[in-house]
């Protein structure tokens, strides 16, 4: 291991270690962010709803695409089961409208430019431009409900949807 990969992975660490680490019960970070259309979604206008706030690294890569496509297929049960799925990463408007037409996405992709939102949830990562595969549960009082961090990309509705029960 050289100098320089052993000093990336300490900063990685420590880095890690100065985020935000957001449990149960912990009120969620507000945030007010525009999607894919340039509408805004922030956490004050979803009070009283069940969000499922759902990080992912990169539009059309192929694990993002499962994810995303899980999320579309159980679109029917999470909707009934009443819970409001964003997706968020750090792609620009026109990533996200080319990668929600070409999947038939039916919920909205944010853009967080500026990393802001990902650091307050504890997602964004040291050196890399883009976030961790990580959703939070957000509950209708507005607190952190459950943290999924180890995301099923080929199942994530049913995980969200036996996570919430």
């Amino acid at each position: 291991m050289t100098i320089k990969t052993l000093f990336l992975a300490l900063s990685t660490f420590c880095f890690d270690l100065m985020q935000a680490k957001l449990k149960m019960g912990d009120q969620a970070p507000h945030f007010s962010l525009q999607d894919q259309t340039g509408v805004t979604h922030s956490l004050s206008s979803l009070r009283g709803k069940k969000v499922a706030l759902c990080f992912y690294p990169k539009d059309n890569t192929p694990g993002c695409t499962k994810q995303v496509c899980s999320l579309r297929n159980g679109w029917t049960a999470l909707t009934a089961a009443g819970i409001t799925v964003l997706g968020i990463n750090f792609d620009d408007s026109k990533a996200h409208r080319d990668f929600v037409d070409t999947h038939k996405l039916p919920f909205p992709l944010m853009c967080d430019k500026d990393k802001k939102t990902a650091r307050a949830y504890g997602a964004s990562r040291f050196l890399l431009p883009m976030p961790k595969r990580i959703t939070f549960l957000i509950g209708v009082d507005g607190k952190i409900a459950h943290v999924i961090n180890d995301v099923n990309v080929n199942d994530h509705a049913q995980q969200i949807l036996d996570t919430w029960k």
